[in-house]
């Protein structure tokens, strides 16, 4: 059983924060669609997991701490 819940910032990449937060107070999984997203829901929360589509490398953006051990 899972629930889908989708924050939208409609371009407004300041809204980023806040809804990651949002987002990491009921949550198991994010999954973000850009390398900002991911990084505002990696803010949010250190525990929960965090699938992003980044078009940016994850270890120079601070999404990963390496490709071989990724970390969080």
């Amino acid at each position: 059983h899972f629930i889908l819940e989708f924050r939208l910032a409609q371009g407004r990449c300041d809204q980023l924060p806040a809804l990651a937060d949002e987002l990491a107070r009921a949550s198991d999984l994010i999954v973000a669609e850009s390398t900002r997203a991911a990084l505002a829901a990696k803010s949010a929360s250190a525990s929960i997991p965090i699938a992003a589509v980044v078009n940016s490398d994850p270890v120079a953006s601070g999404l990963a701490a390496s490709f071989a051990h990724p970390g969080a």
